[in-house]
């Protein structure tokens, strides 16, 4: 081959090289930038009196799937107090989470529960679940999506893995959060009016 052809040769491998760097770094860049967003959120949620937001519970069982609409604040003591907003026929009823029990309260009446019921993970339990993810969980992965970013945080129940994956905007708000125990998702939450108070 002859000298001009062998320069030509040399400067697409060099160009190859610097695009592919390019490429690498960038993704490294982007993906510490959200790691350092997502412990900025944990931060802030920690730190703030009170977190408010509304979501839909979709909860998929083997053979059927429910939702309902929630209405949570999430105080100082990492308690969430509740309401239920829909569908109607539950709405009004109203009660207290802290990750180790909770409290339903329906007709002047207050039932203790617990967050598993014949081994499985109770619904209700799902917007604490994202918020102990957001203010303690181990941080497995960041990746991005189209309206901003996803953190998968790793924790268990019953002794078997739980992922949860919180999806939130370019501005690291939470609209989405799903929750998998053993590669199947069983909880989903979409998140709206999250707001620090």
């Amino acid at each position: 081959s002859s000298p001009t052809s062998a320069i030509r040769t040399e400067r697409l491998k060099f160009c190859i090289v610097i695009i592919l760097s390019i490429v690498f770094l960038t993704g490294c860049a982007s993906a510490d930038e959200n790691l350092d967003r997502a412990m900025n959120l944990r931060t802030t949620v920690s730190k703030a009196d009170q977190v408010q937001f509304q979501c839909t519970v979709t909860a998929d069982y083997y053979d059927e799937v429910c939702s309902f609409v929630i209405d949570c604040v999430y105080d100082e003591y990492d308690q969430i107090h509740f309401e239920v907003v829909e569908p109607n026929t539950i709405s009004g009823i109203s009660g207290v989470i802290d990750g180790k029990e909770g409290q339903f309260t329906f007709d002047d009446q207050i039932l203790v529960f617990k967050p598993m019921d014949g081994g499985c993970l109770s619904p209700i339990f799902a917007p604490w679940f994202l918020l102990d993810a957001i203010e303690g969980g181990f941080i497995h992965s960041v990746s991005e999506h189209k309206e901003g970013y996803c953190v998968t945080y790793r924790d268990s129940f019953q002794d078997e893995t739980l992922m949860i994956e919180v999806f939130l905007t370019k501005d690291d708000v939470p609209i989405k959060c799903e929750i998998y125990l053993e590669e199947r998702r069983i909880l989903l939450l979409e998140i709206r009016n999250f707001v620090f108070v």
